[in-house]
Protein backbone atom coordinates (compact mmCIF):
# COMPACT_ATOMS: atom_id res chain seq x y z
CA UNK A 1 0.00 0.00 0.00
CA UNK A 2 1.47 3.47 -0.74
CA UNK A 3 2.04 6.19 2.03
CA UNK A 4 -0.31 8.70 0.38
CA UNK A 5 -3.11 5.94 0.66
CA UNK A 6 -2.43 5.11 3.85
CA UNK A 7 -2.44 8.46 5.23
CA UNK A 8 -5.35 9.32 3.04
CA UNK A 9 -6.88 6.71 5.11
CA UNK A 10 -6.19 7.39 8.53
CA UNK A 11 -7.29 11.36 7.63
CA UNK A 12 -10.72 10.23 6.55
CA UNK A 13 -11.09 8.31 9.74
CA UNK A 14 -10.33 11.30 12.15
CA UNK A 15 -12.61 13.07 9.97
CA UNK A 16 -15.54 10.86 10.00
CA UNK A 17 -15.20 9.82 13.90
CA UNK A 18 -14.87 13.49 14.94
CA UNK A 19 -18.21 13.59 13.21
CA UNK A 20 -19.92 10.67 15.28
CA UNK A 21 -18.13 10.96 18.66
CA UNK A 22 -19.03 14.44 20.42
CA UNK A 23 -15.06 15.12 22.10
CA UNK A 24 -12.05 16.45 21.08
CA UNK A 25 -9.96 14.03 19.14
CA UNK A 26 -6.06 14.16 19.32
CA UNK A 27 -3.83 11.39 17.71
CA UNK A 28 -0.57 10.26 17.25
CA UNK A 29 1.78 10.35 15.14
CA UNK A 30 1.46 7.73 12.13
CA UNK A 31 2.87 4.33 13.41
CA UNK A 32 5.30 2.86 10.50
CA UNK A 33 4.17 -0.70 9.80
CA UNK A 34 5.80 -3.84 9.25
CA UNK A 35 5.52 -5.85 12.53
CA UNK A 36 3.49 -8.15 14.29
CA UNK A 37 0.39 -6.27 16.74
CA UNK A 38 -1.89 -8.04 18.53
CA UNK A 39 -4.95 -6.68 19.52
CA UNK A 40 -6.15 -4.92 22.84
CA UNK A 41 -9.03 -5.84 24.79
CA UNK A 42 -11.57 -5.33 22.12
CA UNK A 43 -11.02 -5.19 18.42
CA UNK A 44 -13.28 -4.87 15.17
CA UNK A 45 -12.00 -5.06 11.67
CA UNK A 46 -13.75 -3.87 8.45
CA UNK A 47 -12.35 -4.15 4.92
CA UNK A 48 -12.12 -1.37 3.03
CA UNK A 49 -12.62 -2.59 -0.59
CA UNK A 50 -11.49 -1.55 -4.17
CA UNK A 51 -9.92 0.87 -4.67
CA UNK A 52 -8.44 1.05 -1.05
CA UNK A 53 -8.44 -2.91 -0.67
CA UNK A 54 -7.04 -2.82 2.92
CA UNK A 55 -8.69 -3.50 6.24
CA UNK A 56 -8.83 -1.48 9.43
CA UNK A 57 -9.06 -2.06 13.05
CA UNK A 58 -10.09 -0.25 15.57
CA UNK A 59 -9.56 -1.31 18.78
CA UNK A 60 -9.18 -0.25 22.47
CA UNK A 61 -10.20 -1.15 26.18
CA UNK A 62 -13.63 -2.71 27.19
CA UNK A 63 -14.72 0.33 28.99
CA UNK A 64 -13.88 3.09 26.27
CA UNK A 65 -16.29 1.22 23.90
CA UNK A 66 -18.79 1.52 26.32
CA UNK A 67 -17.78 5.24 26.88
CA UNK A 68 -18.61 5.36 23.18
CA UNK A 69 -21.68 3.69 23.17
CA UNK A 70 -22.99 5.92 25.80
CA UNK A 71 -21.95 9.09 23.51
CA UNK A 72 -23.37 7.47 20.53
CA UNK A 73 -26.54 5.71 21.80
CA UNK A 74 -27.61 7.09 25.09
CA UNK A 75 -26.33 4.26 27.70
CA UNK A 76 -23.07 2.62 28.37
CA UNK A 77 -23.27 -1.28 27.42
CA UNK A 78 -21.68 -4.25 28.44
CA UNK A 79 -20.91 -8.20 27.89
CA UNK A 80 -22.72 -9.27 24.31
CA UNK A 81 -24.78 -5.57 23.80
CA UNK A 82 -20.95 -3.97 23.75
CA UNK A 83 -19.26 -6.45 21.39
CA UNK A 84 -22.34 -5.87 19.13
CA UNK A 85 -22.46 -1.93 19.42
CA UNK A 86 -18.77 -1.88 19.32
CA UNK A 87 -19.51 -3.39 15.80
CA UNK A 88 -21.68 -0.66 15.06
CA UNK A 89 -19.59 1.81 15.97
CA UNK A 90 -16.76 1.10 13.45
CA UNK A 91 -19.63 0.49 10.96
CA UNK A 92 -21.15 3.89 12.14
CA UNK A 93 -17.33 5.24 11.48
CA UNK A 94 -16.21 3.25 8.36
CA UNK A 95 -19.32 4.39 6.46
CA UNK A 96 -18.67 8.06 7.73
CA UNK A 97 -15.17 7.23 5.90
CA UNK A 98 -16.24 5.91 2.90
CA UNK A 99 -18.52 9.48 2.47
CA UNK A 100 -15.31 11.44 3.60
CA UNK A 101 -13.10 9.26 0.85
CA UNK A 102 -15.76 10.37 -2.01
CA UNK A 103 -15.90 13.91 -1.39
CA UNK A 104 -11.85 13.64 -1.99
CA UNK A 105 -12.87 11.21 -5.36
CA UNK A 106 -12.11 8.13 -3.96
CA UNK A 107 -15.26 5.52 -3.99
CA UNK A 108 -14.69 2.92 -2.05
CA UNK A 109 -17.39 -0.23 -0.58
CA UNK A 110 -16.81 -1.60 3.36
CA UNK A 111 -17.60 -5.06 4.29
CA UNK A 112 -19.47 -5.92 7.16
CA UNK A 113 -17.26 -5.90 10.84
CA UNK A 114 -15.83 -8.58 12.05
CA UNK A 115 -15.17 -8.70 16.69
CA UNK A 116 -12.14 -9.67 17.59
CA UNK A 117 -10.74 -10.14 20.82
CA UNK A 118 -7.41 -9.83 22.78
CA UNK A 119 -6.28 -13.08 21.58
CA UNK A 120 -6.38 -12.22 18.19
CA UNK A 121 -2.96 -10.73 16.67
CA UNK A 122 -2.69 -9.59 13.54
CA UNK A 123 -0.32 -9.73 10.24
CA UNK A 124 0.21 -7.13 7.40
CA UNK A 125 0.25 -4.02 9.64
CA UNK A 126 0.66 -1.20 7.53
CA UNK A 127 0.36 1.24 9.93
CA UNK A 128 -1.75 3.40 11.94
CA UNK A 129 -2.43 5.91 14.80
CA UNK A 130 -3.36 5.71 18.65
CA UNK A 131 -6.23 8.68 19.08
CA UNK A 132 -7.04 9.58 22.15
CA UNK A 133 -10.88 10.59 23.03
CA UNK A 134 -11.11 13.13 25.46
CA UNK A 135 -13.13 11.46 28.33
CA UNK A 136 -13.81 8.56 26.59
CA UNK A 137 -9.95 6.98 26.58
CA UNK A 138 -7.38 5.76 23.91
CA UNK A 139 -8.48 3.89 20.83
CA UNK A 140 -5.99 2.46 18.25
CA UNK A 141 -6.31 2.87 14.30
CA UNK A 142 -4.59 -0.59 12.42
CA UNK A 143 -4.30 -0.70 9.00
CA UNK A 144 -3.51 -3.87 7.46
CA UNK A 145 -2.75 -5.20 3.92
CA UNK A 146 -5.32 -7.40 2.44
CA UNK A 147 -3.45 -9.70 0.17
Amino acid sequence: MSRDIRDLLLSSVCDSMRNVIPRPIAHSEPMPGNHLESVDELGVAIRFANPIGMSMIMDGERRMFSKMSEMVFGMPMEGEMLDSCAQEIVNIIAGGTTTVLSGRGIAADITPPTLLNASASVEGYEGGLALNIEEVGTMRIILLSSN
